[in-house]
């Protein structure tokens, strides 16, 4: 399994957002990869630095054509705050964002779903799914995840969110290439403080 190291994997909006940060530079180890389906090169250099990612490094993710619901697992080492108010149609919730490079068609959906760690299979493990679309291919932009819904069946509560999964061109069978940076939502409870 590989590491990578982050500065925070969810952030406050307004905040620093998860900045990834190169091995040999030190850091905040807090997350590690759990499953993957497809390829993933988690220092890939950025395919096109720009004033949305001027970033060097990035994470490269090849999407599995056999697996319909290629998803990468992200186990967090402490779980997110309360994650109630990402998870509602009411007002005007904070948003799950990231920034995406893809050559996927423009249109295509990427799903985050927030659950626990625990083999438990979905729905019972996952808390809230949240939906964003490409509107770009070939050029970095920031997407916005909305707030999609609490599955039927759900056992995890939005306090024990300890597993972020995500979802490229899910129900498809494609191949394309994502890269991502900046991932931003939830704040960690706990801050970790762990060097590896």
């Amino acid at each position: 399994m590989r590491l990578i190291l982050f500065i925070s994997v969810f952030a406050v909006a307004g905040l620093n957002v998860l900045a990834q940060k190169n091995n040999n530079q030190g850091g905040i180890l807090i997350y590690t990869f759990g499953q993957v389906n497809g390829i993933l090169d988690s220092t890939a250099s950025n395919p096109k630095p720009n004033e949305i990612n001027p970033n060097s490094y990035c994470i490269k993710y090849r999407r599995s054509k056999e697996e319909i619901y290629d998803n990468i697992k992200l186990n967090l080492k402490t779980a997110l705050k309360d994650v109630s108010s990402f998870s509602t149609y009411e007002g005007n919730p904070p948003k799950i964002k990231m920034k995406v490079y893809s050559t996927a068609p423009v249109g295509t959906q990427i799903e985050i779903q927030l659950g626990r760690i625990s083999e438990i299979a979905y729905p019972d493990g996952i808390h809230s799914q949240y939906q964003g679309f490409t509107s770009k291919q070939n050029e970095w932009e920031e997407i916005e995840f909305l707030f999609a819904q609490i599955p039927e069946g759900s056992k995890a509560e939005p306090t024990e969110i300890d597993q972020v999964t995500i979802l490229f061109a899910p129900k498809s069978e494609t191949n394309y290439v994502f890269y991502y940076d900046g991932l931003s939502g939830p704040i960690l409870v706990h801050q970790v403080i762990e060097n590896e």
